[in-house]
């Protein structure tokens, strides 16, 4: 093998080493393929995956980062996702947020969004908050970040993500565009029956 072919095969061994190395937990939600409207559920527990971070130390106060992969499948512009976490199913965990990104590691929604607040909304089990994205998604492969503060085993964190595809809405000029037609159409065959006539 040539030497190029080598330093090739090298970087993109890298590449692929650091594009994976972003999250302690790397998982797939649901079946892996989104097809909007949808909602599918997610969750990590000290029991299974949850451990601190084991790489390079991340920003403070977040000590844990996991990655829930998927791709939307068809035609339809996605242009909001919605996490919703369980309060009953979420505990042992402070700073919890959530993220969008892409393939490329790009973030796709304004930022980082708190999933837990300081004061829980009373008389709801379940916390949602928006992810939308700051322009619609298309098929493609995309990931779901959640990092948090671990206190002390045992914790858990859980939730769904909810992911909802645009209504093409029909151009507010169409119907005056089909008015407009109706009245050439309708002059022209006045014209045609006034030359019929004359002849």
């Amino acid at each position: 093998m040539r030497k190029v072919d080598c330093t090739r095969l090298i970087w993109v061994a890298c590449l692929s080493f650091a594009g994976a190395a972003h999250a302690d937990y790397v998982s797939v939600l649901g079946s892996g393929s989104i097809t909007a409207p949808a909602s599918v559920e997610f969750g990590d527990r000290t029991d299974t995956h949850l451990t601190l971070h084991a790489g390079a130390p991340l920003t403070a106060p977040y000590n844990f980062i996991d990655a829930w992969q998927f791709t939307l499948t068809g035609s339809a512009n996605v242009t909001s996702l919605t996490s919703a976490f369980s309060f009953l199913n979420t505990f042992g965990i402070q700073n919890l947020q959530v993220n969008l990104f892409d393939v490329s590691n790009n973030i796709l929604a304004v930022g980082w969004q708190n999933v837990i607040p300081l004061d829980p909304p009373a008389n709801t089990s379940l916390y949602s908050l928006s992810l939308t994205p700051q322009t619609g998604l298309s098929a493609g492969a995309y990931e779901l970040r959640v990092r948090g503060t671990l206190l002390a085993p045992p914790g858990s964190y859980a939730g769904t993500l909810t992911a909802t595809a645009s209504v093409v809405p029909l151009p507010a000029a169409f119907p005056l565009l089909l008015m407009g037609l109706s009245a050439f159409g309708a002059v022209g065959t006045r014209k045609r029956k006034s030359a019929i006539v004359a002849a």
